[in-house]
């Protein structure tokens, strides 16, 4: 484990790779714009975390959920799921993304796990699967999951089940499976037409 438990400053110098769960209790770390991979846990407990503009990409290979903990506050820049085991990806707390990418049709089933009635604060959320190479949404309890999608989405062959997306854009996900208690998702194939603007995420431009 990679554990930063003082009260110094750490500034990623190279490309990072950390085969295990990286623990942030104390001090400060900036990424530096360096890339991360992640095959463990995220736990930033009582840290600063700065992106500096740096890619996270989760490896995690286990039958345990791959567990991120950040605060809020401390935003990350580039978060890139390649995480396809069974135990999947589980967002433990509130968290911040300026981008937010699974793409399944590259690297097979995908499942992320979000905190019951915690908020995603997600700028442009890419979520990109395939026939038979599904992205998996779900809450980690029987409570939803609070989205803010508050800029673009490209989403499809996603199944979705308690995600409330009332507070941001409405998602527009084609190809995809409703599985039950979703707030502001449309499910279906939709067709761009462009006659309101040019917004992505602006359902007068759809049909």
């Amino acid at each position: 484990n990679l554990a930063f438990t003082g009260p110094g400053a750490w500034a990623l110098q190279d490309a990072t790779v950390i085969n295990s769960t990286i623990t942030l209790t104390n001090g400060t770390l900036s990424a530096n714009a360096q890339p991360m991979t992640l095959a463990g846990g995220w736990a930033n407990t009582n840290g600063t975390f700065v992106v500096g503009g740096s890619t996270l990409t989760l490896v995690g290979s286990t039958t345990t959920a791959q567990k991120i903990n950040n605060p809020a506050s401390q935003p990350f820049a580039v978060l890139l799921d390649s995480n396809t085991s069974s135990g999947g990806v589980l967002f433990a707390s509130s968290i911040t993304v300026a981008n937010l990418t699974v793409n399944s049709a590259l690297i097979g089933n995908t499942t992320l796990y979000f905190n019951a009635g915690s908020s995603y604060t997600i700028t442009n959320l890419n979520l990109t699967g395939a026939s038979g190479q599904i992205v998996t949404l779900r809450s980690n309890t029987g409570v939803a999951w609070k989205l803010n999608n508050t800029t673009t989405e490209n989403v499809s062959y996603v199944d979705v089940q308690l995600s409330n997306a009332s507070f941001g854009n409405t998602i527009y996900a084609s190809n995809s499976h409703d599985s039950g208690n979703n707030t502001h998702w449309n499910f279906g194939l939709f067709t761009w037409n462009g006659n309101s603007d040019t917004t992505w995420s602006n359902p007068l431009n759809w049909n």
